[in-house]
């Protein structure tokens, strides 16, 4: 099989990868126009699970904690003291060329 980092051109990934960035935000917009009204479907039927000949869509549930206002403080006054640690790394970040048709 032919790994087509290989024989691509930096140029080529830079152009290829930018299509791929505007299709995934296309396809993220559409996700999510789409997924409370299937969430709402499937709480509707009163179950978590929903198979189908596409696969099976399962309401997961997710925990998120909320800290109470003293906790924030906390957070402040460590963050001001220097005992919290900062912690930085490198993402990649794509902008695409805004073009004005005239």
């Amino acid at each position: 099989m032919v790994d087509i980092n290989e024989i691509l051109t930096i140029e080529e990934k830079l152009k290829r990868y930018a299509e791929l960035k505007a299709e995934e935000k296309i396809i993220a917009e559409g996700i999510e126009t789409l997924k409370p009204f299937i969430k709402e479907h499937i709480e509707g039927l009163g179950v978590d699970k929903l198979p189908t000949t596409l696969g099976t869509f399962t309401l997961s549930p997710r925990s998120t904690w909320k800290y109470s206002p003293a906790v924030e403080e906390l957070q402040k006054e460590e963050k001001a003291k220097g005992i919290a640690k900062q912690v930085t790394t490198n993402t990649l970040v794509f902008k695409p060329e805004v073009t004005t048709e005239e």
